[in-house]
């Protein structure tokens, strides 16, 4: 894959996005429930320094262990940063960092992707462009995952994963949850870039 990362600004704070030629990773950090910032309630370190963590160790399972799922990839990351915290954070606190997240990486001949929570993954592929979202979010208990994973590995199994064949797909873009897609697939429809779009974060020829 040719990825870029489309955001002409710096990220906001609690926005994680990058790639490698095999995979990519967007996170999008939770306000907690309480406070909010670094130094919030049930950890001392913030949401920030939690996406940026959990992205890093997310992309490198990507790309080092081809043997695992992509949602196992997801539950390895979130056990490495959990063990980051230290015994100050009290990690079951519903005020400690969460993240909804998009994933995707190359596997054989597919592309393999993960969504938990809002991030929308848009596919221009032979058929058309197609639009990917977590569907199940809605009506989760937060200890089920609730569109988000924190510290617990088992809300990686919540998520939405499947596979898409790169024979069948063009490129691929990557929106946060605030970033309205319709737009985009317009845009796709009618033989537009993908790139052009505002708001667009990550954006990948396959």
């Amino acid at each position: 894959m040719q990825v870029q990362l489309a955001a002409g600004a710096a990220l906001p704070a609690l926005v994680f996005a990058a790639a490698t030629p095999e995979a990519l990773v967007l996170l999008d950090g939770v306000v907690p429930e309480a406070g909010g910032g670094a130094g919030e309630p049930g950890c001392r370190h913030g949401t920030p320094w939690f996406v940026r963590r959990l992205g890093v160790h997310l992309l490198a399972r990507l790309t080092d262990r081809s043997d695992r799922a992509i949602a196992e990839c997801l539950a390895d990351a979130v056990a490495e940063t959990a063990a980051l915290h230290g015994g100050r954070c009290d990690l079951a606190d519903p005020a400690a960092p969460a993240a909804a997240v998009l994933a995707a990486r190359l596997h054989g001949a597919s592309l393999e992707y993960l969504l938990l929570g809002g991030p929308q993954l848009v596919l221009d592929t032979a058929d058309g462009p197609l639009s990917l979202r977590d569907g199940g979010a809605v009506g989760r208990s937060p200890a089920e995952g609730w569109g988000r994973v924190g510290a617990n590995p088992r809300a990686a199994g919540a998520a939405r994963t499947g596979f898409v064949r790169l024979a069948d797909l063009r490129a691929l873009a990557a929106l946060t949850a605030q970033t309205d897609g319709g737009g985009l697939l317009r845009r796709l429809a009618e033989g537009g870039a993908a790139a052009d779009e505002p708001g667009l974060l990550l954006y990948a020829v396959c």
